[in-house]
């Protein structure tokens, strides 16, 4: 654990200089909660901009050989693995923890009440959108070099972006839509039970992730 602590610190100073990036990348969420006047869509919004930040050591390792370094520094596959979900999920929590402070702000412009359970609720969404997508991807990076798979990793975020609409046209008295509408009475009756569904399943896609990502790294040619 200590080796895999030292790769999350390696790949938070290599990402370090790209953080002014990230920095308008907030500033962009801030306002566009305010302008949109919806506080409740940054947490989401923020985890899909974390996405970007779990994929900068990836980019910034290939293009300066980091993983022939992290041998110099006898670092085990298995620690680089353990060290970049690290590296991802402190990312993630970052990202969550700004983003509610931001809804709060955002909130208080625009003079609007936030709900603590609403807000709850977006952040688990917007953790659990996190989590299925860098499941997918990481272990592609892994895989394939992130040059490689760059393009392949964003099929999951423009699934998302192409099924939400879609959603919206299901008939509600159609079998799919029915379902919705039973989803929907759980979550409102048993609303803490549906958080905590949502933050197993990320946390359980991820450590399925992380296996699969373990065994590829193992077996890859560096």
């Amino acid at each position: 654990m200590t080796k895999a602590v030292k790769v999350l610190k390696l790949d938070f100073l290599t990402v370090k200089p790209y953080c002014r990036f990230l920095f308008v990348l907030l500033a962009v969420g801030f306002l566009f909660g305010i302008g949109n006047k919806e506080p409740y869509i940054i947490p989401p919004m923020f985890m899909i901009w974390a996405l970007f930040l779990a994929s900068y050591p990836f980019s910034i390792g290939e293009k300066n050989s980091l993983d022939k370094l992290y041998g110099t520094f006898s670092l085990k596959r298995k620690d680089i693995v353990t060290g970049r979900y690290m590296f991802s999920l402190a990312g993630s929590v970052l990202f969550l923890a700004v983003s509610v402070v931001i809804v709060f702000l955002s909130a208080v412009i625009i003079e609007k009440n936030i709900e603590i359970e609403e807000l709850l609720f977006v952040v688990c969404i917007g953790f659990l959108i996190f989590s299925v997508v860098a499941s997918f991807q990481v272990p592609i990076f892994f895989k394939f070099g992130y040059n490689k798979a760059k393009l392949l990793t964003y099929l999951p975020l423009l699934a998302i972006a192409f099924i939400v609409p879609l959603a919206n046209l299901i008939p509600a008295d159609s079998a799919i839509g029915r379902i919705f509408n039973e989803i929907g009475k759980i979550i409102e009756e048993k609303t803490y039970l549906a958080y905590v569904m949502m933050l197993s399943i990320s946390f359980i896609v991820l450590y399925i992730s992380y296996i699969i990502s373990r065994s590829i790294y193992e077996k890859r040619d560096i």
